[in-house]
């Protein structure tokens, strides 16, 4: 039996998805660390940079949200 032969991606060999960094964030935060534990096994520092920014980012974001209702708390305003 043959093997069946992979479509890669254009310019990229073995790699059948173009990893954006707008559709790394598209992902959920679960689907965003497992692309980001595939790319550091197949050894892809770009994929890996990427979902690590895209991970950071939402930690900044998520750590803004929550300043931002402590100090409405602390005010005496509603959340």
């Amino acid at each position: 039996m043959k093997p069946i032969p992979r479509t890669p991606a254009a310019g990229t060999p073995g790699r059948s998805v173009t990893w954006t960094t707008e559709r790394i964030g598209a992902l959920a935060t679960a689907e965003v660390r497992q692309l980001l534990v595939n790319a550091e096994r197949l050894n892809d520092p770009e994929i890996a940079a990427r979902c690590n920014g895209v991970l950071h980012e939402r930690r900044r974001r998520i750590a803004a949200e929550a300043r931002a209702k402590i100090g409405k708390a602390r005010s005496g305003q509603a959340a």
